[in-house]
């Protein structure tokens, strides 16, 4: 049996990672198949019946491969892959398998949001919502870097934490704030010269997503001044402190984005750009 030097969906050309537009396609119809409910199985079962080799004709599709590819996290574009899948269908393919080992509890507007929010600072994943084996929840880097692992209600209690010393220590709101303008990186530079040397020569899809990845890493890449943003924070997190605000409410307002550092230490960065540390004094 070939081993895949890269996952099912990608290829290299002329040293750089592209999408395979074909096997992309598979892909996307795995993840679709899914979330409508069809079994690892059943999936596994269709592409084999279809003559879809994974590798070659004797690496035929399982249950185990499928799980894999629904659970790589460079679908949606870790690890500086272009990505092929929403990241909202990797999310609800990754809810749905949740469920099918017991999880029954509803997701609460909170924990949604801090989904899109919580990130990592070794590498700039998303951090994901796991299920561990006794039913409690836990949150790791989705790209299986060397970010720290934390429990669910330590994530929640730090956050609370951080909160509540921005609203006694108010100079917390005009301290640390990220650097304005736009900041070409090089990834940037790298994606600009992978198109580049394409010179056109690439499919539809493909060069679609390219362009679209591209687009993104150089919205990212725009660093507004939030400052301005300032007050409408403060008021925020006094109302909170008074009862007139409920944490998802308080969430949309303030927060822009959950920073768990290597060594396990967290910060928020709020709505005007100023970041808080948990071991901030």
């Amino acid at each position: 049996m070939t081993k895949r030097s890269y996952p099912f969906g990608y290829c290299c050309v002329k040293g750089e990672i592209m999408i395979n537009e074909k096997e992309g396609e598979v892909v996307k119809r795995i993840f679709e198949e899914y979330a409508g409910g069809r079994s690892l199985k059943e999936i596994a079962d269709s592409l084999n019946e279809q003559g879809i080799a994974f590798k070659t004709a004797v690496s035929p599709w399982h249950k185990s491969r499928v799980h894999h590819l629904l659970t790589d996290g460079r679908y949606i574009g870790e690890k500086n892959y272009p990505p092929l899948i929403e990241w909202e269908l990797f999310e609800r393919s990754a809810r749905l398998r949740e469920n099918k080992y017991g999880e029954t509890e509803p997701v609460s507007e909170e924990i949604k949001f801090l989904q899109k929010r919580v990130v990592c600072d070794a590498c700039g994943s998303r951090y994901v919502r796991k299920l561990g084996k006794k039913g409690d929840r836990y949150w790791v880097c989705g790209a299986h870097c060397s970010g720290s692992v934390l429990t669910e209600s330590c994530l929640l209690s730090a956050i609370e934490t951080i909160i509540e010393k921005a609203v006694k220590k108010r100079e917390l709101l005009y301290g640390k704030m990220p650097k304005t303008g736009y900041h070409v990186t090089a990834e940037i530079v790298r994606m600009t010269n992978q198109w580049n040397a394409l010179n056109g020569k690439c499919g539809f899809a493909a060069g679609k997503t390219m362009l679209l990845a591209l687009a993104s890493k150089k919205f990212s890449a725009c660093r507004e001044d939030k400052s301005i943003y300032t007050d409408a924070v403060d008021d925020a997190l006094i109302d909170k402190m008074q009862g007139g605000m409920t944490d998802e409410q308080l969430f949309h307002q303030v927060i822009r984005k959950v920073i768990v550092a290597k060594e396990g230490g967290l910060s928020l960065e709020f709505a005007n750009g100023a970041i808080v540390s948990l071991r901030e004094e």
